[in-house]
């Protein structure tokens, strides 16, 4: 007959179930530690690897103002903001990029000596000129289109229409009154509304960083902005009031003004081919189009002669979108500022800019 073993006392069962959870929790420690240190590194990793595969850069031979004509490696632009205006870039030096410390992008080539008028283009990120080098944005074509006009261009990145008038009234409160102001760029607010940018964590230890995560993902709603008409409505009425009301607001400052519908990858007859791949355009052309199309017909119930729709003015038969944010290549830029420069000599010819204008 074998004897049975003979049980722990009490006490020790204690000391060894507690021993075993010192044991556990610091192995605990130890993981959450490490994932601490590489957690950041792996986040970096990723987003190097979303870069490689959505970003613009070069893919194939390098045509100056076409579609491949983008800046590779993207320069890392750094963000500030002022009370109440988001995405003012940061002063910034890198081969095909220049900012100074106030904000405003360099337009490549050295700016009239005596400019006859001075403009201002303010805006989101595709007038900033994102992923195209200075002398290819839209404000440095425009300087050369008007001539002797000088062209400053302070546009930011995910600036929203409304730090964008904040922006205008803080510029000319400093800097005086420019001969007339640009404000290129009218459906950021739209694209915001139906494509939020994800929340931001400050949360530096990977343990709650995944809780939060988690949390967040359970709490998160099933359907997506724009998504049922329901949302789709109330984020295309949100973007018609961002456009009254920096009309109403643009009016206050004293000056002529425009805001401009640029075209985007969501509008209708607008060339994409070049996008058909990129993971970023697949997910939100289906829900952003039809948004788009009721954000159009909605502006053209408006009144507004500050506004200019350009949305329909590149040529179908060319690729002008360098990638799935609405950032336009130089030949696309060249096109914009044309019609700009057409509508600018022609309000200058009637009286309503300067003179000097009219003669270009």
């Amino acid at each position: 007959m074998t004897a049975e073993p003979a049980r722990q006392p009490r006490g020790r069962r204690v000391r060894t179930l507690l021993t075993r959870l010192f044991q556990a929790f610091i192995v605990l420690c130890l993981i959450d530690g490490f994932v601490d240190i590489a957690y950041p590194a792996l986040g970096a990793a990723k987003a190097y690897v979303a870069r490689q595969f959505s970003d613009p850069r070069p893919s194939g031979p390098i045509e100056p103002g076409s579609i491949h004509d983008v800046l590779w490696p993207l320069p890392h632009l750094t963000l500030r903001e002022e009370p109440g205006i988001a995405g003012i870039a940061a002063e910034h030096r890198s081969p095909g990029t220049t900012v100074d410390a106030d904000g405003r992008r360099s337009n490549g080539l050295p700016a009239p000596e005596k400019p006859e008028a001075v403009g201002l283009v303010l805006g989101s990120s595709a007038a900033f000129g994102f992923g195209i080098a200075d002398d290819h944005t839209l404000s440095a074509h425009l300087e050369r289109a008007l001539g002797t006009v000088r062209i400053d261009n302070y546009a930011g990145l995910l600036q929203p229409l409304a730090d964008t008038t904040l922006r205008w009234w803080d510029l000319q409160r400093r800097n005086g009154k420019p001969d007339f102001v640009i404000i290129a760029g009218a459906s950021l607010d739209l694209y915001i509304a139906c494509v939020p940018p994800p929340p931001v964590s400050t949360t530096r230890n990977a343990l709650l960083f995944l809780a939060e995560r988690l949390t967040a993902k359970a709490s998160s709603p099933k359907d997506t902005p724009c998504q049922s008409e329901h949302s789709m409505e109330l984020a295309v009425r949100h973007a018609i009031q961002a456009v009254q009301n920096a009309v109403s607001l643009g009016r206050q400052q004293g000056v002529p003004f425009y805001i401009v519908l640029l075209p985007t990858p969501y509008d209708a007859g607008v060339n994409v081919e070049n996008l058909r791949d990129n993971p970023h355009f697949k997910a939100a052309v289906d829900r952003l189009r039809p948004a788009y199309r009721r954000y159009h017909e909605e502006l053209a119930k408006l009144d507004l002669p500050e506004f200019i729709d350009l949305s329909q003015v590149l040529p179908p038969e060319g690729m002008y979108l360098i990638d799935a944010g609405a950032h336009l290549s130089g030949e696309g830029n060249a096109l914009i500022a044309a019609r700009l420069a057409e509508r600018i000599r022609s309000d200058g010819a009637r009286g309503l800019l300067p003179a000097s204008l009219s003669a270009r």
